[in-house]
C-alpha cells in the first residue's frame, strides 16, 4: 500500500519478554521503511502478555528477535 517494491522482506525485531510476560524494549532491527517497521512495532505494542520463558518452573526474562516476513506483489 505504500508503493514497496514487489519482492520478500524480513522484519526483525527484537523485544523482551518479562517475568509476567510483559513486552518491553520493542525495536525494530530492520529498516526497509514503507511502513513494515511501524506496522510491526504497532502490533507487538498493543500484543496481550506473552508466556514467559520458564526454567525449573521459574519464570525468566528473555530476549527475542522475531522474524516477520512481508511478501509483496502488485
Amino acid at each position: 500500500m505504500n508503493n514497496a517494491p514487489n519482492g520478500k522482506y524480513n522484519v526483525i525485531i527484537s523485544h523482551t519478554v518479562e517475568k509476567d510476560g510483559s513486552l518491553t524494549d520493542i525495536k525494530a532491527l530492520t529498516n526497509f521503511g514503507y511502513g513494515m517497521e511501524q506496522e510491526c512495532l504497532r502490533f507487538f505494542h498493543s500484543s496481550p502478555k506473552w508466556i514467559p520463558a520458564m526454567l525449573n518452573g521459574v519464570p525468566l526474562v528473555s530476549v527475542r528477535k522475531q522474524p516477520i516476513t512481508f511478501i509483496i506483489k502488485n
